[in-house]
C-alpha cells in the first residue's frame, strides 16, 4: 500500500471523507415551482434559524427566470475581489460608531502589511483566508450544513478548525513545533 501524507501524518490508512451534499446548488431548487413557494423545510434545514427566516421573506416574483450571479457593488455588476475590497472599506467608512471606525483603520493597516509582504501569493491567500474563517475546515462545513461532524478525521481529538489543524494538532499526536 502507498503512504501518504495527510495533515503532515505519513500514514498507510485512508482518512474518512464527509458526504457533501450537492443537491441543492441554485436558488431554484429552494423554490416549489408548482406553487411558486419556498420550500421551507429544506430552508429550514440547510440554514441557520435566523437565515432561513430572512429567506422566507424574501418575495418570489411571478415571472420564472433562470438564476444567475449579479454582484451590486459596482456599476459594473461584475465580482472581483479589488471592487469587494473598495466596497467594504467604503461601507465602514460611512459607518459613525468611532469603535467600528478604529477597527476598520486597523484592518485597513492589517491588509496594506499583508498585500505587500515579499512572500509568495498563496500564502498571502493562506493568511487571508484564516483571518476571515474561509479555509475549509469541518466547523465552517458543518455551520454551512455541508458537513455532519466537525471533528478531526485523522486523530478524532478535536474539532478540525483553523487553531486546530495550525497550532493543536501536532499537540495531540505528541509532537511539538
Amino acid at each position: 500500500m502507498e503512504r501518504c501524507l495527510v495533515a503532515g501524518v505519513w500514514s498507510r490508512e485512508r482518512v474518512q471523507v464527509q458526504r457533501i451534499s450537492t443537491e441543492y446548488t441554485t436558488v431554484s431548487d429552494l423554490i416549489n415551482e408548482e406553487e411558486n413557494t419556498w420550500k421551507e423545510d429544506v430552508i429550514c434545514e440547510l440554514f441557520e434559524e435566523d437565515d432561513a427566516r430572512r429567506i422566507l421573506t424574501i418575495p418570489l416574483s411571478n415571472c420564472v427566470q433562470d438564476d444567475r450571479w449579479v454582484w451590486r457593488g459596482d456599476n459594473s455588476g461584475v465580482y472581483t475581489t479589488k471592487n469587494r475590497y473598495k466596497w467594504l472599506m467604503t461601507e465602514a467608512t460611512n459607518t459613525t460608531n468611532r469603535e467600528s471606525t478604529l477597527q476598520i483603520t486597523t484592518l485597513k493597516t492589517y491588509y496594506t502589511k499583508l498585500w505587500n509582504l515579499q512572500i509568495a501569493i498563496n500564502i498571502k491567500i493562506t493568511l487571508w483566508r484564516t483571518t476571515n474563517n474561509y479555509m475549509p475546515t469541518l466547523q465552517v462545513l458543518q455551520n454551512r450544513k455541508f458537513a455532519v461532524t466537525n471533528q478531526c478525521p485523522v486523530c478524532g481529538a478535536g474539532e478540525e478548525t483553523v487553531e486546530y489543524g495550525f497550532r493543536d494538532f501536532a499537540r495531540s499526536q505528541g509532537r511539538s513545533f
